[in-house]
């Protein structure tokens, strides 16, 4: 969860984030178990290792930042898997349709096991917030006990982000500034969702296929979930 949070400071008001990532909600279709672990990379001495630790939840982001959030799913059961990521990110949407990004995600471009999909999902509800849906389709079959390569390595918040006393603002491009909302209404969520991979040709058909269909503004993790028991209430 994304927090920004405001400290008065000599010069003024100084915006600054906490972060939080939802790591319990995973889907699996079959008789799959998968784990999401995300992580961040170890300084010593004010220095980056190759050194991981856990994600440090509710840490200081400030505007401008560049955040680790490496992140990527084990497969804990017994099957072959095909994996998916989804990352929600919060959205402002104009009344004209046009968005302004204020934090942007660092995706592990150098994977070649991981796909992420050319275009967001855009402008989508969850809990009545706007965010932009990101997806990323992992091309191999997941062994059990094995662990993807990242999807992910962190994201940047936007040095235009501030705090007005009492809301979350963001300055845009023509120099207008338009509030974000307040500090319960900026979060970044994290799932994923498996299926078995033995029955499918590749990953995009094993996932679309036991989930629904492409991932669309109508088909992503965070709907309401149907559970059947029978071929007929499928």
């Amino acid at each position: 969860i994304a927090i920004i949070v405001s400290l008065a400071a000599v010069t003024g008001t100084l915006a600054y984030f906490t972060d939080q990532v939802q790591t319990e909600g995973v889907v699996a279709s079959g008789n799959l178990s998968i784990y999401q672990h995300e992580y961040e990379r170890v300084k010593e001495n004010g220095v980056y290792t190759d050194k991981l630790q856990p994600y440090t939840q509710q840490q200081v982001i400030f505007p401008g930042s560049d955040v680790d959030k490496i992140v990527q799913i084990e497969n804990a059961g017994k099957n072959i898997a095909y994996v998916r990521t989804f990352v929600a990110v919060p959205a402002y949407y104009a009344q004209d349709g046009s968005s302004t990004e204020w934090i942007s995600l660092n995706k592990n471009e150098s994977s070649t096991q991981w796909v992420w999909a050319e275009n967001a999902i855009p402008n989508v509800k969850i809990d009545g917030k706007t965010y932009d849906v990101y997806y990323a389709t992992n091309t191999v079959q997941l062994n059990p006990g094995d662990t993807t390569e990242p999807c992910l390595n962190g994201f940047h918040v936007s040095e235009q982000v501030d705090h007005d006393g009492s809301r979350y603002t963001i300055k845009l491009a023509n120099g207008e500034v338009v509030t974000l909302g307040e500090e319960r209404d900026l979060t970044i969520l994290v799932t994923s969702e498996a299926s078995q991979a033995i029955v499918f040709e590749d990953a995009f058909e094993a996932l679309d296929v036991s989930f629904g269909g492409t991932p669309a503004i109508d088909r992503h993790p965070w709907q309401e979930v149907v559970i059947v028991s029978s071929d007929a209430e499928l």
